[in-house]
């Protein structure tokens, strides 16, 4: 939102803190609105989930979206039972491409980073992966501003998640 406000990738050091909360708190609100009824899946995903869970793979869900959204989202896109730990932007004290929120998910399902695989679509992804010493795969779809993530230098590039069962 700063950035927005900035009409800038660096913020604007003069950019008023009132303005700044009041588009905030427009944006989460509209955020919001649009999360719950515009969010759809990606093809491959649902059906990935359902046979990871049917192998009993431990799978933890570490985005950069606020917490908040994340009950909600979940629910309406019926992903609410995959995941045995939603970690969101906000949770922690970091967040991606900090590798902290993936050492919780690590810690908190007592695996080591060499058994554990990142699956993402953006730089910030891979960052954190590479971070915290574990594979990545990225998918070649969805978020991946301002290069695409096969420049992020994955340790696989997918076209559908699918691909990686």
């Amino acid at each position: 939102v700063r950035r927005a406000l900035s009409n800038s990738r660096e913020v604007d050091p003069a950019l008023s803190e009132t303005l700044q909360q009041q588009a905030f708190e427009l944006f989460m609100s509209a955020y919001s609105d649009c999360a719950e009824h515009a969010a759809r899946l990606y093809p491959g995903v649902l059906e990935c989930l359902q046979q990871l869970q049917q192998r009993s793979v431990a799978m933890a869900l570490v985005t950069n979206k606020p917490q908040q959204f994340l009950p909600a989202l979940l629910s309406t896109l019926e992903l609410d039972g995959f995941f045995g730990k939603v970690v969101g932007g906000d949770t922690l004290a970091q967040k991606k491409p900090h590798p902290l929120p993936l050492q919780y998910c690590l810690q908190h399902f007592d695996v080591v980073a060499e058994r554990a695989l990142m699956v993402g679509d953006s730089s910030a992804d891979i960052g954190a992966a590479r971070a915290a010493g574990i594979k990545v795969a990225a998918v070649s779809y969805g978020y991946s501003y301002p290069q695409p993530i096969a420049a992020s230098q994955p340790d696989w590039l997918v076209d559908c998640v699918t691909e990686l069962l």
